[in-house]
């Protein structure tokens, strides 16, 4: 599914973005390349960069967990004991 999308990515930009940017035709083997490329980079670094930002969160929450667990003991052992009615 992934590689459909990129391959329809690069069609689309081959024949919509070059073309109107170009005075002469397309010189077929250097703007297919040239497509690919740019396509692959749109295409893939906001997964890295997301992917990145992920890890940073994680790593984030893995830090924060002894001290939040240690203010959960610590309300829950300074919460009144349930004690019977006089």
């Amino acid at each position: 599914m992934l590689l459909f999308n990129f391959i329809g990515f690069v069609v689309v930009y081959l024949k919509l973005c070059l073309p109107a940017n170009l005075e002469q035709p397309m010189a077929f083997p250097v703007d297919v390349v040239l497509a690919v490329w740019i396509c692959g980079f749109v295409f893939l670094v906001p997964n890295f960069w997301l992917n990145g930002k992920i890890k940073e969160r994680q790593q984030a929450l893995e830090r924060a967990l002894p001290d939040a667990m240690d203010l959960l003991v610590t309300c829950v052992e300074a919460a009144p004991g349930e004690s019977p009615s006089a």
